[in-house]
């Protein structure tokens, strides 16, 4: 077996919710939020139900990563509010690795095992090899991996908190084509539910049950598959 062919082996991801979430997962109420005089989002409003997967599309810019980052907590909105549903149990993939890698000094065995503290060290071993970081990949400083180790190893927290929902902003820009297939392999059979931000048609258009597109005039939010779209 020659060696480009060890370097394209796909990732084993799977994800699985500990337990359902409520029926009525999400709801977003008039949220607006500017940077400065640039208004990014104005008044979007937005109820998501168990085992949707809504797929949020449109240009750059106006505010798809924001939303995102506002009904995770990561940032505060200017107005509205964001209500999650009985047992929404959320887990979050930043478009920007270092907000969830913020410690570039950590190793992703220690990162990792933050996430399920009272697992063996084989235990944890095992999961990294899943996504692909075995040997010495686990004892390197996390500021070091390139962008699909880093994308891998945060999907692998995400397989280990076994959330029931899954907010996901840009989570095939690192990855490569086997990893993005597994990807999207996973999310299909994954109970849960998935809010998304993507730019790749392909990724959208095997996922998505549900459209939102961001516009300049506000959100259009289209129920159906990005071929009926």
């Amino acid at each position: 077996m020659g060696v480009g062919v060890v370097e394209r082996r796909a990732p084993t991801l799977r994800f699985v919710a500990e337990r359902p979430s409520g029926r009525d997962v999400l709801e977003v109420q008039g949220v607006s939020k500017a940077y400065g005089d640039k208004v990014v989002l104005r008044d979007v409003s937005l109820q998501v139900r168990r085992g949707e997967k809504l797929a949020v599309i449109g240009p750059n810019g106006l505010g798809k990563s924001t939303l995102l980052r506002i009904v995770v907590g990561a940032l505060d909105a200017d107005a509205g509010t964001v209500k999650w549903g009985h047992e929404a149990r959320v887990g979050y993939f930043a478009q920007d690795h270092r907000e969830l890698l913020h410690d570039a000094e950590t190793t992703p065995l220690k990162f990792l095992w933050e996430s399920c503290p009272l697992e063996s060290p084989s235990f944890v071993r095992g999961q990294l090899g899943r996504v692909l970081l075995s040997g010495d990949d686990v004892e390197k400083k996390v500021g070091s991996l390139s962008g699909g180790e880093a994308a891998r190893l945060i999907f692998c927290t995400l397989m280990v908190q076994r959330p029931n929902v899954l907010v996901l902003d840009e989570p095939t820009n690192h990855l490569d084509l086997e990893s993005i297939r597994a990807l999207v392999e996973a999310l299909k059979a994954y109970d849960g539910t998935v809010l998304f931000v993507s730019h790749d048609r392909w990724f959208v258009s095997e996922l998505a049950t549900r459209i939102l597109e961001v516009t300049p005039e506000g959100p259009r939010d289209f129920p159906g598959t990005y071929e009926d779209y």
